[in-house]
């Protein structure tokens, strides 16, 4: 009787560290196969667990991010593709076809919401003609390769300020796509791709398409018909992305590098070997420590970092597993992962898992945390699971 009482007693202790698992039945069951349960804490600092970590660059899709990065900062370069719709007359599209329209000023206008870093460093754009069709729904980095436009530079202007920037550009080929818009033997309208120049030394973010903003990019273009009326038009957007490439960047040899936009990202690595198979993991707390001196962060974007499970870590491919949020305090940031660690004992598939910027897409900032080769081991990325298996 009184094992029973003990072993009731062991049951609640479990299910109450356990209200995070995402799936407590199964903790039960497995608990009433045996006469009593023992509980187990392994430590990668003090149980000597092998860990592993480096950074990696993971492409992308920056579709459906709510901002447009534009510029160069030392490792990072930001483009920007964009396409219009053309609502018009049928008046309009008369004199369009009938060459009774000028188009005598073309410019696009960005809403300004995020700088990296500084607003008076220079930010000096290319534009030019996209000739091949693009999706923003797939488009990364390791699209740009396939990306088709012509080397005429189309950029005139820009006007930079501290909410709104302008970019005038060539007025002949807005004409081409107000004509490409009325007649369907034109060749089709794919749109604009704005590079930053060599010379530029900030980036920029910019409010992109969504249903949910009201400062999207706009396009706007004032028509002529010679002796009758000038008038100014404007369009948005039908689809928009940003295209961050460049390298990871250096954040000091016992540092690993994560940097939003690209993405850089860091993936570690534990050795979980010794756990056996039918372990019920209760907790899996993971921690990595902050070298705030390589850290580089900006207005407007989110200060924390988040981790992702891997199914193949060779391509960098994602298991279904839910992101964990890694929660910031003042040495550096973390979370349970016990998902992550109940799927590779079931599985038998530990292939380590990414740490990332929050959100990915609405910067360029970089974080620095310690890596596995730190020579303060007490600072390397730490986990210390909390796992029962049935005596």
């Amino acid at each position: 009787m009184k094992i029973k009482k003990l072993f009731l007693v062991l049951i609640g202790s479990v299910l109450a560290l356990s209200s995070c698992s995402d799936d407590p039945s199964s903790i039960g069951v497995d608990i009433l196969g045996g006469d009593l349960i023992k509980v187990v804490t392994v430590n990668s600092e003090t149980d000597s667990i092998s860990q592993n970590s480096h950074s990696v660059i993971r492409a992308l899709k920056l579709g459906n991010s709510e901002r447009l990065l534009l510029g160069k900062k030392d490792n990072a370069e930001a483009s920007i593709l964009i396409k219009f719709a053309f609502g018009l007359l049928d008046s309009v599209k008369n004199d369009i076809l009938n060459n009774k329209i000028n188009v005598i000023s073309a410019q696009i206008e960005f809403a300004k919401n995020y700088l990296f870093v500084d607003q008076a460093a220079p930010l000096v754009v290319s534009m030019h003609k996209i000739t091949n069709n693009w999706s923003s729904t797939d488009f990364t980095a390791d699209s740009l390769p396939k990306l088709n436009y012509q080397s005429m530079n189309e950029f005139i202007s820009s006007t930079l300020g501290d909410s709104l920037d302008v970019f005038k550009f060539n007025e002949q080929l807005a004409q081409e796509w107000l004509l490409s818009a009325v007649d369907s033997t034109k060749p089709d309208n794919y749109g604009i791709f704005i590079k930053p120049d060599a010379s530029s030394q900030k980036i920029v973010g910019y409010q992109a398409l969504s249903a949910r903003a009201l400062n999207i990019p706009r396009l706007r273009l004032v028509l002529e018909k010679p002796g009758v009326y000038t008038d100014t038009l404007s369009f948005f957007p039908t689809a928009d992305l940003s295209v961050v490439t460049g390298t990871i960047p250096s954040v000091g040899a016992e540092n690993l590098a994560i940097q939003a936009g690209m993405a850089v990202e860091a993936k570690v690595w534990f050795d979980i070997s010794s756990i056996p198979s039918n372990a019920i993991i209760v907790s899996a707390n993971f921690k990595v420590f902050s070298d705030t001196t390589e850290f580089i962060s900006s207005k407007n974007f989110t200060n924390g970092l988040r981790a992702l499970d891997l199914a193949d870590s060779s391509s960098l491919t994602l298991t279904k597993e839910s992101a964990v949020t890694l929660i910031k305090d003042s040495t550096g940031y973390g979370g349970d992962i016990a998902s992550f660690v109940q799927n590779w004992v079931k599985t038998k598939n530990n292939q380590g898992f990414l740490v990332t910027a929050f959100d990915e897409g609405s910067g360029v900032d970089i974080f620095a945390i310690k890596n596995s080769n730190s020579s303060d081991i007490t600072k390397r990325p730490k986990l210390i699971i909390t796992y029962t298996i049935a005596k």
